[in-house]
C-alpha cells in the first residue's frame, strides 16, 4: 500500500499542473475570471480555474485507488461522491454568485450525507452534527483563507501532505490519509501557476473542495489518531480564522459578510509581500507538523502542551501579521 500511495502522490502534482496549463489554453479569455470581491482584495482578474486541475488531480488519484483495493474502511466511493459534490457547488458559485443562505444550505446537505455514510456507523447519532459543523466550519475557513497568491500551496498544501502521512503511518485503514497526500500533491502542481502575480486562483470550486478534504482530515486524526494531531497541522488556518471572527464580531460587524481583515490580508495591506507572508506562513506550518507528528507518541500531557505552545505559536503569527511584532522599521 505505502508504495502504491507514494506513487499516486507522485502522480498528483503532474497531473494538476497538465490539466491547468490545458485548461488555460483551452478556455477563451474572460472564461470564470475573478470579479473583484472583498475577501480576496484582489483587483485583477484571473481565470478562477485552479479548483477544476486540483480536484481532477484528488478525483483521478482516488479512483485509481479505489481500483486497485488498497482502500481498508471502504470510504474511498463516499470521499469521492463528497467532493464531487462540493466542486459543484464551487462551480455554480463561481459561475452565478448565489447567496450566502443558498450556498450554505446546500453545505449542510453535502457535510449532511458525508457525514451520515462515513460515520453513522462508528459515532453516535447526536455526535453527527456536530460532526457536520466542523465539516462546514472548515469548508467556509479555507475558502475564506483563499485570498493571496500561493496561500493554497503554502498555507494548506503543507499541513495537507504531513496530515496525510501521520494517517498512513498510524491509521492505514482511513481512506482519508490517501485523500489528504493527493490533494497536498495537487496543491503543489497548483503553486507554479499560484506564484505572484497569479496566473490562476483555486475559486471556490477549489477551496470548498479543499476544505471538505481538510475537515475530513482532521476528522480523522481526531478520531483515529489524537486530538493534538488533529489540532496543530490546521493551527495557523483555525487561529486566524477564529481570531479574525472574534475580532469582526466585538466590532459589531456583520460576521457573514465578505471582508479583508484576516491576519495574512492586514499583512498585505501594510505592504508586505506575498513571498514575507509566506516566508513566515510555510515555516510555522512545518513546525506545527512536525509537532503533530510527535505528538500521537507522547502522553496525554506532553500532547496537551504541545497543542498549547502550537496555540502560542499560532498567536504570535497572527500578531506578526497584524503588525504587532515587529523585528525591524520596515520589510517589503
Amino acid at each position: 500500500m505505502t508504495l502504491f500511495v507514494t506513487i499516486l502522490a507522485a502522480i498528483a502534482p503532474i497531473a494538476s499542473a497538465l490539466v491547468l496549463v490545458l485548461l488555460l489554453q483551452l478556455f477563451p479569455a474572460g472564461f470564470m475570471t475573478s470579479q473583484v470581491r472583498e475577501h480576496t482584495g484582489s483587483t485583477r482578474q484571473v481565470p478562477q480555474i485552479g479548483g477544476i486541475a486540483t480536484t481532477a488531480a484528488i478525483l483521478l488519484g482516488l479512483a485509481l485507488a479505489q481500483s486497485a483495493g488498497v482502500s481498508q474502511d471502504g470510504g474511498l466511493p463516499i470521499l469521492m461522491a463528497g467532493i464531487l459534490a462540493t466542486w459543484i457547488l464551487g462551480m455554480f458559485d463561481d459561475l452565478t454568485h448565489p447567496g450566502a443562505l443558498p450556498k450554505l444550505i446546500v453545505q449542510l446537505a453535502i457535510t449532511g450525507a458525508v457525514s451520515w455514510w462515513f460515520y453513522h456507523q462508528q459515532l453516535p447519532l447526536m455526535v453527527l452534527p456536530f460532526v457536520v459543523i466542523v465539516l462546514v466550519w472548515f469548508m467556509n475557513m479555507v475558502n475564506f483563507m483563499d485570498g493571496m497568491d500561493m496561500m493554497g500551496p503554502v498555507g494548506l498544501g503543507i499541513p495537507l501532505g504531513i496530515s496525510g502521512a501521520i494517517l498512513i503511518y498510524n491509521a492505514p485503514e482511513s481512506s482519508a490519509g490517501i485523500m489528504a497526500l493527493l490533494a497536498a500533491g495537487a496543491l503543489l502542481g497548483f503553486l507554479p501557476i499560484n506564484l505572484p502575480p497569479a496566473r490562476a486562483y483555486l475559486g471556490d470550486n477549489g477551496s470548498l473542495v479543499l476544505g471538505l478534504v481538510s475537515g475530513i482530515t482532521a476528522l480523522e486524526l481526531f478520531l483515529r489518531v489524537s486530538p493534538a494531531a488533529a489540532i496543530l497541522p490546521f493551527g495557523y488556518y483555525l487561529a486566524d480564522s477564529l481570531s479574525t471572527l472574534v475580532r469582526r464580531a466585538i466590532a459589531g460587524e456583520n460576521i457573514f459578510r465578505a471582508h479583508t481583515s484576516h491576519a495574512y490580508q492586514m499583512a498585505r495591506k501594510n505592504g508586505m509581500r506575498e513571498s514575507w507572508v509566506m516566508a513566515h506562513v510555510g515555516p510555522v506550518g512545518i513546525i506545527l507538523g512536525g509537532m503533530a507528528w510527535f505528538a500521537p507518541r507522547m502522553s496525554p500531557l506532553w500532547a496537551g502542551l504541545f497543542v498549547l505552545a502550537g496555540l502560542v505559536l499560532c498567536g504570535l503569527l497572527v500578531l506578526r501579521l497584524r503588525g504587532k511584532i515587529r523585528f525591524h522599521n520596515r520589510h517589503a
